[in-house]
């Protein structure tokens, strides 16, 4: 007997295996007015594997203490509120 995976599990599958094989903190780039932007894993809370997930204070704290850069602003470009769990 065979079972076939939807599409879409395929692709929800192939999305995991991708983001657990992206390294979790992007290199900081330089701005010209000396200002950087940095990039960072996406936290997601749909996976099993939560020793991937990131704080906030990971992002800062890897940022501050690898690159001496005082991160001031973290955005999410995301558009979703599924991968995280909000305090009031």
């Amino acid at each position: 007997m065979h079972s076939e995976i939807s599409p879409a599990k395929q692709a929800h599958l192939n999305g995991v295996k991708k983001w657990l094989a992206t390294e979790p903190f992007g290199k900081p780039i330089r701005l010209p007015n000396g200002k950087h932007i940095v990039a960072f894993k996406t936290p997601r809370t749909d996976l099993q594997w939560k020793s991937q997930n990131l704080s906030q204070k990971d992002v800062v704290d890897h940022y501050s203490n690898e690159h001496s850069l005082n991160v001031r602003f973290i955005i999410d470009l995301t558009n979703t509120d599924k991968y995280y769990e909000f305090e009031a």
